[in-house]
């Protein structure tokens, strides 16, 4: 079996989006693709005003769209994600497709949309950056870590950083990376306590051309 990961530029335009991830779609099969898998957000921008703007029911238009795309080339599709809306509620969904078209999996993605990712776009460079190691670049970088509020002060921040060190050491990485929000002192106490250094700050730059920074750590344990 053969997978195709799509990349693909997103614009404002929803239309044009879904058209240009149905040629791509097209493409993938032509060479060969038995399962096609879209990128998260691929029919908006990646922005709180966006998802509003965008968010539709299952069954809607970008449903049907990538019904149709599974359909007609025979293709197992994953259908990136979305803004799924469900009452008032608005999730990042992926659903998944069959050869004739049909779902077969629903996944929406855990806590999106109550951290406010508005104006958080672009990586700069990196500032003042002194690495504990130089090599090959074979490290592994960390995102995202989100702990419900009823589940924190219990270890399990500790817990994911640990897995998430296992999970880069059997892959044969030598170290960890992430960034972090300079006010997020919860996250930097967490991390002081578990052995990670700052190796710098890293600027960004938000959709309306305003900086910002975040500091980087670093683990290595090997």
């Amino acid at each position: 079996m053969r997978t195709a990961i799509v990349q693909m530029s997103v614009t404002a335009d929803k239309a044009k989006n879904l058209a240009h991830a149905r040629q791509l779609v097209r493409q993938a099969v032509q060479t060969g693709a038995d399962v096609v898998i879209l990128p998260e957000m691929f029919v908006c921008l990646y922005e709180n005003s966006a998802f509003t703007q965008n968010g539709e029911e299952a069954g809607g238009t970008v449903w049907q769209c990538l019904s149709d795309m599974a359909r007609e080339n025979g293709v197992y599709l994953v259908g990136g994600t979305f803004p799924e809306r469900e009452g008032a509620n608005l999730y990042n969904t992926c659903f998944v497709f069959d050869r004739a078209g049909g779902q077969i999996a629903r996944h929406r993605k855990m806590h999106l949309f109550d951290v406010d990712v508005e104006g958080d776009a672009a990586y700069e460079e990196g500032r003042g950056l002194t690495w504990i190691t130089e090599g090959d670049g074979n490290y592994g970088a960390l995102h995202w870590v989100n702990v419900a509020p009823s589940a924190r002060r219990c270890g399990v921040g500790a817990y994911i950083l640990g897995t998430a060190q296992r999970i880069a050491r059997d892959a044969g990485c030598h170290n960890l990376c992430c960034d972090v929000y300079e006010a997020n002192a919860p996250m930097r106490d967490l991390l002081a306590r578990e052995g990670w250094t700052v190796a710098g700050t890293i600027a960004l730059r938000d959709w309306h051309g305003h900086e910002s920074h975040r500091l980087i750590y670093e683990k290595l344990y090997w």
